[in-house]
């Protein structure tokens, strides 16, 4: 983990993003790491900042400290902003003081960050008479993503009553993350559980 954080400041992008990418594969082992991930959200390159958003979202023993880091990288770049979102829906409930912050996600221009934050009020146990409005006007959003999107934290939220639902994608488990930046995307439909 030490030499890790040692390649994060490294002045060639790609080798922060390479170290960024393997703290986030450490997931809770990487807890050692969180203060300069926390930094790395403010990184120059957007991979790099978008992965350590990622990277704290799978360290839920940190959420304390980084959840309120998390909703301030909300107010970034598109990129950081799609990581931070996924990374709150990651963290699940301990993430409930981003609800606001992930509503008004819910209007932004990047589709990547709609579909992100929708999942994300779905993981966070969002109350339902809140968000339950604004996530069925995504249902008419222009991209399937975020529609599958709203359309699984409504049935997560309990809301599933005339939601449209995709028989083969799994859904909360997944959300767009940096491995579209690698043309991973996922290529099934969700499946929406509770």
């Amino acid at each position: 983990i030490r030499n890790l954080v040692a390649a994060l400041q490294d002045p060639i992008a790609l080798v922060r993003w390479d170290a960024v990418r393997a703290l986030k594969e450490q997931g809770e082992d990487a807890e050692a790491a969180v203060p300069a991930l926390i930094q790395a959200l403010s990184d120059s390159d957007l991979l790099v900042s978008s992965t350590a958003a990622e990277a704290l979202g799978r360290i839920p023993s940190a959420a304390t400290i980084t959840v309120p880091r998390l909703i301030e990288a909300m107010a970034k770049d598109p990129s950081t902003r799609y990581g931070a979102a996924e990374a709150l829906g990651r963290l699940g409930p301990v993430a409930k003081a981003a609800i606001p912050v992930l509503l008004g996600a819910l209007h932004d221009d990047n589709r990547v960050v709609r579909g992100n934050a929708a999942a994300a009020l779905g993981r966070v146990g969002a109350p339902a008479d809140l968000v339950a409005p604004q996530l069925r006007n995504l249902l008419q959003d222009d991209f399937e993503s975020v529609r599958e999107a709203a359309s699984g934290a409504l049935v997560a939220l309990g809301e599933s009553e005339g939601v449209p639902v995709t028989a083969s994608r799994k859904w909360p488990e997944r959300s767009f993350s940096t491995d579209a930046w690698r043309g991973e995307l996922p290529e099934s439909r969700y499946v929406f559980s509770k």
